[in-house]
Formats: structure tokens, sequence, C-alpha cells
């Protein structure tokens, strides 16, 4: 078995500005030459929710990839999530290059680890997703 290092569950925070390309870049620069996954996952720190029955969970990214999200909560949450989870991800415009929105998937949970930090990496795959704008067009409405 791998022995995994821990580490706190730190991505770096993507300044406005960013294009996309670069961020594919700098994910390909971070990969690990013995990388085992299918998909390229990119560092990436954004706010993410996860559903536990009746609560909701902050948790916040470490990186995401096309079918796999790496991310990060308080160690005293973790025993409230399954195996199986939905979650919701936030992502900020600088990110999209557009308005903001929002990714909610459901997936299962791959790996779990404790970090130095008291809190609790967890490494998903996501089995499906949908995209929801943001409601940046809630106010356009408006009557005059």
């Amino acid at each position: 078995m791998q022995k995994l290092e821990k580490h706190c569950c730190k991505a770096p925070m993507v300044s406005k500005g960013v294009l996309a390309d670069e961020l594919t870049a700098m994910g390909q620069e971070l990969a690990a030459p013995d990388e085992r996954r299918g998909h390229e996952r990119l560092p990436l720190r954004a706010v993410l929710t996860v559903f536990a029955g009746t609560q909701e969970i902050s948790a916040y990214t470490r990186d995401l990839g096309e079918r796999g999200v790496y991310f990060c909560m308080d160690s005293s949450d973790r025993a409230l999530i399954g195996r199986h989870l939905e979650f919701v991800i936030d992502m900020p415009p600088e990110i999209t290059l557009s308005s903001s929105c929002r990714i909610r998937c459901r997936g299962y949970v791959v790996r779990t680890e404790n970090t130095l930090c008291d809190e609790t990496g967890i490494a998903a795959e996501i089995l499906d997703y949908t995209i929801q704008r943001e409601a940046a067009n809630r106010n356009s409405g408006t009557s005059d």
C-alpha cells in the first residue's frame, strides 16, 4: 500500500484574469511523473458544499478534474459522509471566464486521509454532474 504524505489542504487561489489554457498548463506542470489518473486535475480552491441527509457541510476543493475532485473539510464532520455523496461546487467567474456557476455532482468517496491541519481530505470520483448557471438574471425580470 502506498504511504500518503500528510499535508494541509491548500490550493492556490486563482487570481482574476487567469486564462483556461494557463490553468491547463499549470495542471500539467504539477502532475507527478507516476500519475495514475486517467484524467487531468487542476489545482483549484473553490467553495464546496456536501449534502449529508438534511445537513449541509462546508468544504473547499484542492483540485478538480472532469471525473474527480479532492476536497477538504473539518475532521469533525467526516463521520457524516458516507461512501456515496452529493455536493455542489461554486465556480467563480475567474474560472468559468463568464458568470459564476454551480456544479451539482453525484459521486462516491475513493479515499480519505487526515491532514496536518485537523482536516479530512477526501478524493471522490464524479459519477455525473449538472451545471447550474448562477441566477445572475434574477434581476432581469424587474418591472420598469
